[in-house]
């Protein structure tokens, strides 16, 4: 726990300073709550509610950097960095795009503990308040596939 909150907090910081620079250019800042995640493959007893907080640096409309950290479906603490980019408005405010990130704290058949991942989401943002759905492929030997569910609200 202690290494996961250092890396937490040192991705944290880097955000934060990103976001000052962000802010400068009028990037908005968004705290993100991991709540939930549904498995496409039901056999196996995964953990379905997945708490966590993160923050997301908006550097463009639809380009943000990402930070956080969460409980995983193994019963695990994670923490993720990285990038997502939505440029395909599908309806109003919600939009398509992709994430690509580094996440640790998962056990791989080669015993790796920071993955790389990239996944489409599906994100809306209105009046201060949105959500995120991520949806990972299944990978063999790393992942059966899930979708994520967070909540967000714009500092």
């Amino acid at each position: 726990m202690r290494n996961f909150l250092a890396g937490f907090l040192s991705c944290v910081a880097l955000i934060i300073a990103i976001g000052a620079l962000a802010r400068s250019l009028a990037g908005e800042t968004w705290f993100v709550s991991t709540v939930a995640s549904y498995h496409y493959n039901t056999d196996k007893k995964y953990e379905q509610q997945n708490w966590g907080f993160g923050i997301e640096q908006k550097l463009a409309d639809n380009f943000a950097v990402i930070a956080g950290g969460y409980r995983n479906s193994n019963r695990r603490d994670s923490m993720y960095f990285g990038a997502a980019w939505a440029p395909v408005q599908i309806y109003g405010p919600l939009r398509l795009g992709v994430a690509a990130m580094m996440v640790g704290g998962y056990e791989t058949p080669k015993n790796t503990e920071v993955l790389k991942a990239a996944f489409p989401f599906l994100t809306a943002e209105y009046k201060g308040f949105g959500f995120n759905i991520p949806i990972i492929p299944p990978v063999s030997g790393t992942t059966p596939g899930v979708i994520g569910l967070q909540f967000k609200v714009r500092w």
